[in-house]
């Protein structure tokens, strides 16, 4: 699709092809959101059905210890489902949730424990070692939410470049008035034909650690969005292929003024 506009660009104007990607994106929010009612919907049905089987399970006086990691697992899951499903939504609606002073370390964390989580079943994520390296005390003015999404997108993006082992390492370091965070991998990297088309909504570049993993497309796109518009940062992407991919992004101590 970049390709065609970038054709168009040349062939015809910017002007023109400004246009026509604003009207491929505004389709692609619309396609977002009835994509994730759908998807709510249903995650809204599964999770009921987990909590019938648990209070049906301790009624019939089932040992917790036979039934209760499997039920947490699948609910771990629905959540995750859950949380894309709504990061579809908000990509539709445009909405900017509630911004608050976020400890940067800790988001980091949880959002590896949502990724790592993602990979357990598969045995996938014991594979890969994660290294992090954010002091406790950075802060970063955002919508929380927005930025946890964006590092559960980024993060999986990494696990699934790395085939067999390999490393995953997540750096800060303070900036004036911006917190600078690397995310890295040692997976394989994107080719650099690709890398103009990776942050386009739907547009996936890989078939992830296993080949006949699906990806959507969607997860580089919303981190963009997130990142960009949402948490008012920047997020910049280097790779080479064999070597590996470096996310960087840049986020404010404190929200701008102008958006206060």
């Amino acid at each position: 699709m970049l390709r065609r506009l970038r054709r168009l660009e040349r062939r015809a104007s910017p002007e023109l092809a400004r246009e026509v990607e604003e009207l491929s994106r505004a389709y692609h929010q619309e396609v977002a959101f009835g994509c994730s009612h759908d998807v709510l919907n249903l995650v809204h049905a599964i999770q009921h059905g987990l909590r019938e089987l648990s209070g049906e399970l301790e009624r019939r006086r089932v040992p917790k210890k036979v039934w209760q990691e499997t039920l947490e697992r699948a609910d771990r899951r629905s959540q995750i489902v859950k949380g894309i499903a709504e990061s579809m939504r908000a990509f539709a609606k445009q909405q900017v949730p509630a911004v608050r002073r976020v400890g940067l370390r800790r988001a980091v964390e949880e959002a590896l424990d949502v990724v790592a989580d993602r990979y357990a079943a598969t045995g996938g994520a014991s594979a890969v070692r994660a290294i992090v390296r954010v002091p406790t005390h950075l802060r970063v003015e955002v919508p929380r939410d927005r930025l946890l999404q964006a590092l559960i997108n980024l993060l999986q993006n990494a696990y699934e470049a790395i085939r067999g082992d390999g490393v995953v390492w997540v750096e800060a370091e303070l900036r004036a008035t911006q917190v600078v965070l690397y995310l890295a991998d040692t997976g394989c990297g994107i080719r650099p034909e690709d890398q103009a088309l990776v942050f386009f909504p739907g547009k996936s570049t890989k078939k992830g650690r296993r080949e006949s993993e699906h990806n959507t497309g969607w997860g580089l796109s919303l981190a963009r969005k997130f990142v960009e518009e949402d948490c008012r940062g920047e997020l910049t992407l280097d790779s080479q292929r064999g070597e590996g991919t470096t996310v960087t992004l840049t986020l404010p101590l404190r929200r701008p003024e102008e958006d206060a």
